[in-house]
């Protein structure tokens, strides 16, 4: 059931409630897997004691987030602080230094560059997406210059990338005791774009 319900591709993503149920989770998975010729590696945790069951030689590069060094950890290509517990985004340097001739196909290439399955950066994607929504609207071709109104939206939206290496999202969630758990919903549908968020 592990499988069919959280494996994406080729990540499992899951987990338990105590070390010794992950613990147990991780060698059913891998002898599951193994009776189908499949060899499971990379495992991480947020649990040190839960990665200390697992063969060194089949745990993840890094359990730390140190990108000055290596590649950070992802799940679903999202930044992974293990230690902390939280998801963060890791805009690369190819990105940020990226040639950019300011034309339709250069917009749509740096933002699509922007990886966010889960929709966590919304407030920020949509922009360059609304962007290239005005450049369609006017008839630009692939090639053709952005106008210096849509260059400057564009120059500022790029302004802000860096800035997206701050941002931290809690990966776990506990009710801390309480029976009651309340979800708060949230849509708009404005002109140019339309979105929802749910918060707990």
């Amino acid at each position: 059931m592990e499988v069919l319900s959280n494996m994406y591709v080729d990540d499992c993503l899951t987990g338990d409630d105590s070390v010794e149920a992950s613990v147990e989770l991780q060698k059913s998975l891998d002898k599951m897997m193994e009776r189908g010729g499949f060899n499971l590696t990379k495992w991480a945790s947020n649990s040190e004691e839960v990665i200390s069951h697992i063969a060194k030689q089949d745990q993840a590069q890094s359990n730390t987030i140190d990108f000055s060094k290596s590649e950070p950890l992802k799940a679903l290509g999202i930044c992974w602080n293990t230690i902390t517990d939280s998801f963060l985004f890791n805009i690369p340097q190819s990105v940020l230094k990226m040639n950019d001739p300011e034309m339709k196909r250069s917009l749509l290439s740096i933002a699509s560059r922007i990886f966010d399955p889960m929709g966590l950066l919304t407030q920020i994607t949509v922009k360059a997406k609304i962007l290239f929504q005005d450049l369609w609207q006017r008839g630009l071709e692939w090639e053709d210059q952005l106008d210096e109104e849509v260059a400057a939206q564009w120059r500022s939206w790029k302004s802000e990338l860096p800035c997206l290496s701050h941002i931290t999202i809690p990966c776990h969630f506990t009710a801390n005791g309480r029976s009651i758990i309340e979800l708060h919903r949230f849509g708009d549908a404005p002109p140019k774009a339309y979105g929802a968020a749910i918060y707990i």
